[in-house]
């Protein structure tokens, strides 16, 4: 799970990738969730008062800003090459910030410039004759021409390495050479280099190392971000006695959705669709199965959703229809889970989940439920949590 910690004015922030279509901020003790899907940008604004300069990250939404909070300067750079790192928003991210332009600086008396350059004058030629004064002694820049003749010779020796394919042994030699000389040049050959090893592990079913090396990357390509999904998905429990076809069955019956076939969205990883739209609410009801296989089941996600509706329906009967449909929903967990207290669950919260940033979190015997929303959206995302 790819985490990022930064400082926002006194306060610690962290930024938490929870699943791939939600984002999740903590700021100092508070926890908000942004909805990946539903953002159109994010971007940095800066702004210079009485010479202090404060930078703020925004996450923009389709009809608001869902989130705002102040970056501490010397985190920007850091936070905004995460940002990029992640695949399914880096298309959106702006640039990362430059220094703003300080003010002119006022304009010196013309007499006080003129002393001023004579003392440093003055200054310049006592400093020269004490220095030309002494002795002859070792040359001043020995020491920084063995440093980067040290450095030439490990960047060159750990690059050839890599080059004839002896990754490990390179790797270990770049490293040495960028703790002399950390430079641009080494994090791109040691990214491609940590991706590559990575990949080779991943072929061959060792997972555990494959991780590895793809954490130790500065900037994740789509590739690797795919294969740490398939190792994810791969590892990931299923949600027990999950029959799939009476899964689709009861929903069918219940609220009269239509299922679609399977489709697979990438090497093992499946997703089923279901649908159905409500008139009386002007309401779409979504059932949404990820699936390791067109039979195991590893995340359900419900949803009722009438912000596309032209005419959008009273606060009470949305309301309503969200609590029977997804308190239903959730007593089609029988095994690893309560379906009588999570229905009581969904039913008592369902109608609080409807601030943006705000999500609800709990957990029957092992099965994970999380609700989230908006106004006239409300969302039930259901899952395995490992014991």
């Amino acid at each position: 799970m790819k985490t990022f910690t930064f400082r926002s004015q006194k306060r610690k922030c962290r930024l938490q990738l929870a699943t791939a279509e939600t984002l999740i901020a903590w700021i100092g003790k508070k926890q908000y969730s942004i909805p990946l899907q539903e953002t159109q940008a994010i971007f940095f604004s800066e702004i210079l008062r009485e010479n202090h300069r404060t930078i703020t990250i925004h996450f923009e939404g389709t009809q608001k800003e869902f989130l705002s909070l102040p970056v501490h300067p010397s985190d920007v750079t850091s936070l905004h090459r995460w940002l990029l790192s992640i695949p399914t928003i880096s298309t959106i991210v702006s640039a990362c910030p430059k220094q703003l332009q300080r003010k002119k600086r006022v304009q010196r008396n013309p007499i006080f410039t003129i002393v001023l350059s004579l003392l440093l004058i003055i200054a310049i030629i006592v400093v020269g004759r004490v220095l030309f004064s002494k002795p002859p002694s070792q040359p001043i820049h020995s020491e920084t021409s063995n440093h980067l003749s040290e450095f030439e010779n490990l960047y060159k020796e750990g690059l050839l390495l890599i080059e004839e394919n002896h990754l490990t042994e390179g790797i270990q030699i770049l490293l040495q050479a960028k703790q002399l000389n950390p430079t641009p040049e080494i994090d791109t050959i040691l990214n491609e280099a940590y991706f590559e090893r990575g990949e080779y592990f991943f072929q061959n079913n060792e997972f555990e190392k494959a991780m590895r090396d793809f954490e130790k990357m500065l900037v994740l390509t789509p590739k690797a971000q795919n294969m740490i999904d398939q190792m994810k998905i791969t590892h990931s429990s299923t949600l027990p006695g999950i029959e799939v076809q009476e899964f689709q069955n009861q929903l069918r019956e219940s609220y009269y959705l239509t299922f679609e076939e399977p489709k697979m969205v990438s090497t093992g990883n499946w997703v089923i669709d279901g649908r159905m739209f409500d008139d009386d609410t002007q309401s779409e009801l979504t059932c949404r199965l990820y699936l390791k296989n067109p039979h195991e089941v590893y995340r359900v996600i419900f949803q009722t959703d009438a912000t596309k509706s032209q005419t959008l329906p009273q606060d009470y009967s949305f309301d309503k229809l969200s609590s029977n449909y997804l308190s239903f929903a959730s007593t089609l967990f029988r095994t690893e889970s309560d379906p009588v207290k999570a229905s009581e669950w969904v039913a008592k919260t369902v109608s609080k989940a409807k601030l943006p940033y705000v999500q609800f979190d709990n957990i029957f015997v092992n099965t994970g439920f999380r609700l989230y929303g908006e106004q006239y959206k409300r969302v039930l995302e259901v899952f395995i949590v490992s014991s």
